[in-house]
């Protein structure tokens, strides 16, 4: 069960993508912009992603930092395929389908962030992401 979504420390903007008239709130990820968010564990938590397709081409793929208190955690590689039911609200562009990781989250108050990787194959990319922790059911 996924109980709620996680927001940035800062607060920052999100994005709408619409997928079949369900909009979701999704953060961006460029070169130039990260997203640091304040966890307080323990707790399991599902990182969504989603690329922007400005291009024509209909697979691509992008890789995702993840640092944990400051510590490199790993860097992530995700292959989507454009999706054409998705797309952000404002520019009408094409998202790719959503892909994601978990994190395992320690007791304790825990910072994250999210970045794009400096390398070329990521340089001109835009990703989306969003937090969601889960809860198990309890019987």
């Amino acid at each position: 069960n996924f109980t709620q979504v996680i927001k940035t420390v800062n607060q920052q903007n999100r994005i709408d993508i619409v997928t079949n008239e369900k909009k979701r709130k999704y953060y961006m990820l460029t070169g130039e912009n990260q997203q640091l968010f304040e966890i307080q564990g323990p707790a399991k938590v599902r990182v969504f992603s989603r690329m922007k397709f400005d291009n024509n081409r209909l697979i691509d793929n992008y890789y995702i930092f993840v640092r944990e208190d400051g510590i490199d955690l790993g860097t992530y590689y995700f292959k989507s395929e454009k999706s054409i039911e998705s797309s952000i609200v404002v520019s009408q562009d094409y998202v790719g389908k959503w892909r994601s990781l978990w994190l395992n989250i320690p007791d304790g108050r825990h910072y994250y962030t999210f970045s794009l990787p400096n390398m070329e194959a990521n340089k001109d990319k835009t990703i989306f992401i969003r937090l969601k922790e889960w809860k198990e059911k309890e019987e």
